[in-house]
């Protein structure tokens, strides 16, 4: 699946038995990998669904493939292409229960809320049993019942660019500094309070003000800067490295990814 400016999936699968158990999801090797070549201030892809296997249902409107062009009013096939439904159906359920959020609202749940762990509690990992980086996963595996209630999401005002879930930092020097601000909503109900967990590269330090985000009501909105310090004094690597930063709390954990890069 080909990168784009917008929402893209990656096609998630179920691995090879380990020790009688399955894991899953694990990343295909023809799914799309970041970075994006063109605009590589955006991470992609944006996070992984199941997409292999899967048995896709349509009515057969439009069909013009003889072998199943036959007169029934519901069919189904086996595919491979079924992981950009899955999220455009986890959008729709968004949408039908929360009319008044805007795409980049919706973007935003499930991005923050998927999950990189598998089934079994483990890194989620490529089909080549290594660890799935963002540029492999994205934000990592979509859990639709966990966008229904994010508990704060990125707010509805200004430019979709400006609060999307993740960050990308590219550092200018070895010793470069960014500070980066971002604004979040209350979307659920009850008043909650959050506390910032930060896991960085060992070149960087990062430093998120203020650490904790105190909600009393909903639509209430916050907003957090983060200093994004190089530490590599010379000792920059040509690979990317990534992080994140997630805000948690007993009921949610809102989860943002972050990549690293040096300019040569």
């Amino acid at each position: 699946m080909a990168s784009s400016p917008y929402p893209v999936a990656s096609f998630a699968f179920t691995g090879h038995p380990i020790i009688g158990e399955r894991r899953a999801p694990m990343v295909t090797g023809f799914s799309s990998r970041g970075p994006k070549a063109v605009v590589p201030e955006l991470l992609k892809p944006d996070v992984i669904s199941p997409g292999l296997n899967i048995l896709a249902a349509w009515t057969g409107s439009g069909d013009d493939i003889p072998l199943y062009k036959k007169n029934h009013n519901y069919r189904f096939l086996s595919g491979t292409s079924m992981a950009t439904p899955h999220v455009t159906g986890i959008a729709a359920l968004n949408k039908k229960k929360h009319p008044s959020w805007t795409p980049p609202m919706i973007r935003s749940t499930v991005m923050t809320t998927a999950r990189t762990l598998d089934n079994m509690e483990w890194d989620i990992l490529t089909d080549s049993f290594r660890v799935a980086t963002p540029f492999a996963a994205g934000a990592g595996h979509v859990h639709p019942q966990l966008t229904m209630d994010p508990g704060m999401d990125g707010t509805p005002d200004g430019p979709a660019d400006l609060n999307y879930p993740f960050f990308i930092v590219i550092f200018n020097g070895h010793t470069d500094v960014l500070t980066l601000t971002q604004t979040v909503i209350k979307v659920s109900q009850n008043a909650e309070t959050y506390n910032v967990t930060v896991v960085a590269p060992e070149l960087v330090k990062v430093t998120v003000t203020p650490t904790t985000l105190e909600f009393k009501k909903q639509n209430e909105k916050k907003s957090y800067s983060v200093e994004f310090r190089s530490l590599a004094r010379g000792n920059v690597t040509s690979r990317w490295d990534f992080g994140h930063i997630s805000w948690e709390n007993k009921d949610h954990m809102v989860r943002s990814p972050v990549a690293f890069v040096w300019k040569n």
